[in-house]
């Protein structure tokens, strides 16, 4: 950054060295404190402003900064164009050309005050009309409806100021704080109590909104990573759910075993097939409702039924030994033949 402002330095030298005007010199900073957006434009249009260092503090940048941001929020939360957006358009269009040092110490941007005020701006906008989350433990329904919500109401606001904020440079920061925003609140989604159909819908959601080539260009992400976390923390949710859901299944068909022995004996030929059906039905479901998702999610699948078929064979061999254990144990005699015994 020093050799940026050293050249900067040795530009406005030169200037002022050739008998050139400085940027603003005392006579035109006390004659500025009252212009209109109009009148800053057309004397930032007559000024060469090649290589000049720009006062971001000057008091015509400090008035057009405060207007423009007033501008900003009327489009933002106004249902219409405010009369002045031509004009503040222009200035920002005009700041844009300025060699202002930024907080990413690049030129040709705004002044770094000022654009942290309208990226804030834009930020605060976003979450103040992003849709709150369904009540945890809601159906089926809700989540579907909420998640309907949210692409319109991110089309609608995208599409609305597009045209507004796109010439001012604004547009892309409003599609990332969009973009920010909806993960944030896919997250919690994530956290919160979902059953195995509401994790399968909303990773069925996902795929279709962000990879779908029908999709709107407002869902791209710039950052992949941010991406595969979530598809990561979505698949992990659902191993979780699915894995609770199969270990209760097969518990249940393993303590049904008991009604198929009528007299204490064995299970017969028609109840074992019975119980290996059931077990098939569970874990095959999950399987194919996974293959849906894709292949990889599907192998995920396969490999959790595999671990938990495996316990489950394990406590159902338990329980038949100790089942024969107590039918060869042997039974104790009775007093009367006790006593019979003892007489002879």
């Amino acid at each position: 950054m020093l050799p940026f402002l050293s050249l900067l330095r040795r530009k406005k030298q030169a200037k002022d060295a050739d008998g050139r005007k400085p940027l603003l010199d005392n006579t035109t900073k006390k004659h500025t404190e009252n212009i209109d957006g109009e009148q800053i434009l057309k004397y930032m249009e007559s000024t060469d402003q090649s290589g000049v260092y720009f006062d971001q503090n000057a008091p015509e940048v400090e008035g057009s900064g405060e207007r423009v941001l007033s501008i900003l929020r009327e489009i933002l939360h106004g249902p219409s164009i405010p009369q002045d957006f031509d004009t503040a358009a222009a200035i920002v269009k005009s700041w844009g050309k300025l060699n202002g040092i930024t907080m990413d110490n690049k030129e040709g941007s705004y002044p770094q005050v000022w654009l942290c005020e309208f990226l804030q701006e834009i930020d605060q906008f976003v979450e103040q009309h992003f849709p709150k989350l369904p009540t945890e433990g809601g159906s089926h329904t809700q989540l579907a409806d909420y998640l309907k919500l949210l692409e319109r109401v991110i089309c609608y606001e995208v599409l609305r100021l597009a045209p507004l904020l796109k010439d001012a440079g604004l547009l892309d920061h409003l599609i990332d704080s969009f973009s920010h925003q909806l993960f944030t609140e896919l997250d919690l989604l994530l956290k919160s109590n979902l059953s195995e159909n509401k994790t399968f819908y909303l990773l069925q959601w996902g795929k279709r909104v962000f990879f779908s080539p029908d999709s709107p260009d407002v869902f791209r992400v710039h950052d992949p990573l941010q991406l595969s976390r979530w598809f990561e923390g979505a698949k992990q949710k659902l191993l979780q759910v699915l894995q609770n859901k199969i270990s209760k299944i097969l518990e249940n068909i393993l303590s049904n075993v008991q009604q198929y022995r009528p007299n204490g004996d064995s299970i017969g030929e028609e109840a074992f097939i019975r119980v290996h059906l059931d077990v098939i039905q569970c874990l095959n479901a999950v399987i194919i409702n996974a293959k849906e998702f894709s292949l990889i999610l599907m192998h995920e699948v396969q490999k959790l039924c595999c671990e938990e078929l495996h316990s489950f064979v394990q406590m159902y061999v338990h329980a038949e030994k100790k089942h024969l254990e107590k039918l060869q144990a042997p039974k104790p005699e009775n007093s009367v033949s006790v006593l019979v015994n003892q007489h002879l």
